[in-house]
């Protein structure tokens, strides 16, 4: 792991491995084009007009996320008894991924307004990715990298943890503030304090940051697929979020940017 894009787990993927990598990268580049076009609606999105089937907030997320922790807790139990050589680096370097989830699972859904809702093919395609995506990332790590102390480059570890949990920081910090806001509103606001004052959604902001700082962390394919994945996803939004408040609102500050301040 000496240099930056020797990733640790493509010398001996298999077939199934290479499947989910390959097909991230096209739903990544598809949803990406289409979501230029048609928001995800879900949240400010969701039009209750149109009477699709659709859950509670709370419920819907927990069901989206859940699978993350099931699946990591599902290898990291499996390796731990079948091993006959335990390397802790890799659950060292899978404990980012579950940390994130336990939070995204069984903290975040519940700080939601249960009043809203999640549409069904929302929740559905939300699951599934995640599902995928837990399975690509404890596969690469547990099955395909062979982790030693010596190898690691700990500038680039040290860099990684760093902006890991700063954009962990900065995606909680900001999902709460917002929630804070809407509390006792029957309509949306206007966000402003922390980043808000400076991008329009600073916790997809963080949440990219977070996910390049665990793909340096970890420094496999896997992971720079998945944060390609969520810049491909949140980047769009995060564009017609922006727009979406200027419609909305006519204060709408014009030097706020989507989701980089001062650039994008």
């Amino acid at each position: 792991m000496s240099s930056l894009f020797a990733f640790v787990d493509t010398q001996t993927q298999d077939f199934t491995n290479i499947c989910l990598q390959n097909g991230f990268i096209i739903f990544s580049v598809v949803s990406c084009i289409a979501l230029q076009f048609i928001p995800a609606h879900y949240g400010k999105f969701y039009d209750s007009k149109k009477n699709l089937p659709a859950v509670s907030n709370r419920l819907g997320w927990f069901v989206e996320e859940t699978p993350n922790v099931i699946i990591t807790l599902y290898y990291g139990y499996y390796f731990w008894k079948e091993s006959t050589n335990v390397n802790l680096i890799q659950y060292f370097m899978i404990s980012f991924f579950f940390v994130h989830y336990i939070h995204r699972s069984f903290i975040y859904p519940f700080k939601l307004a249960n009043t809203k809702k999640l549409p069904l093919d929302v929740m559905v395609i939300g699951c599934s990715f995640c599902l995928a995506n837990a399975f690509m990332q404890n596969r690469s790590i547990f099955l395909f990298s062979k982790y030693s102390l010596e190898e690691i480059n700990l500038a680039i570890l040290a860099l990684g943890i760093i902006l890991f949990f700063t954009g962990m920081f900065i995606n909680i910090y900001h999902d709460y503030l917002m929630i804070s806001l809407k509390k006792g509103s029957s309509s949306y606001v206007l966000p402003t304090g922390g980043l808000f004052d400076y991008i329009a959604s600073p916790n997809y902001f963080g949440e990219i940051v977070e996910w390049i700082g665990f793909a340096l962390i970890v420094n496999t394919y896997s992971a720079w697929i998945f944060a390609f994945s969520t810049i491909s996803n949140l980047a769009p939004r995060a564009l017609q979020t922006r727009l979406w408040y200027k419609t909305k609102f006519e204060n709408y500050p014009k030097e706020r940017k989507a989701i980089i301040p001062y650039i994008i």
